[in-house]
């Protein structure tokens, strides 16, 4: 129903760049990283919707495979909003994959300096494993976790439980897909 609102919208005001913005997440959440560019370009335009904009641009490359271009559009984000922390995440994913493992885990590391505590961690590792709609749209839990618990191990005690718990973490998410055969 929403989708349709939102094409109706679109054809009343084309130039909308929260319609344009909303859009373009649909496209990413389908899974249709062409169709999610096209809006999210015109979405950029609009200064509210730059930062978002940006993050989501750069979703919507990592969903094809351009990582290069991926990475690019994660850093504007993050230059847009110094508090980002999932840039950084998306960041390090995308180094990853692309056997960029230093860059990946510098980029980790700079996500894990961001967090203020163990509650904001504990709610960041949460967000990343969480199943539903939305998924497609934060970096890969397979890939993250690691790379964040490699970035606490040898750190100060704090980090060191945090490696631990993504360790933990870690082990169910392997125990979970066993199950499931995926």
């Amino acid at each position: 129903r929403s989708y349709r609102c939102l094409v109706q919208a679109l054809k009343l005001d084309p130039g909308s760049t929260e319609v344009n913005y909303n859009l373009g997440i649909h496209y990413l959440k389908e899974g249709q990283p062409d169709r999610a560019i096209h809006h999210l370009k015109r979405a950029i335009a609009g200064k509210p919707f730059r930062h978002k904009g940006f993050l989501f641009m750069g979703i919507a490359y990592k969903q094809k495979g351009q990582m290069g271009r991926a990475a690019g559009y994660f850093r504007r984000a993050a230059g847009e909003d110094r508090g980002d922390i999932t840039s950084h995440l998306h960041l390090a994913e995308v180094f990853q994959r692309a056997g960029h493992a230093d860059k990946a885990v510098q980029e980790a590391e700079k996500a894990l300096r961001m967090m203020r505590g163990k509650d904001m961690f504990t709610q960041m590792l949460e967000a990343l494993t969480k199943t539903d709609r939305s998924s497609s749209l934060r970096p890969s839990a397979a890939v993250i976790i690691p790379l964040l618990r490699d970035a606490c191990l040898g750190k100060s005690e704090d980090l060191k439980e945090w490696g631990e718990l993504l360790s933990e973490r870690e082990g169910l998410q392997r125990r979970e897909k066993q199950k499931t055969g995926r």
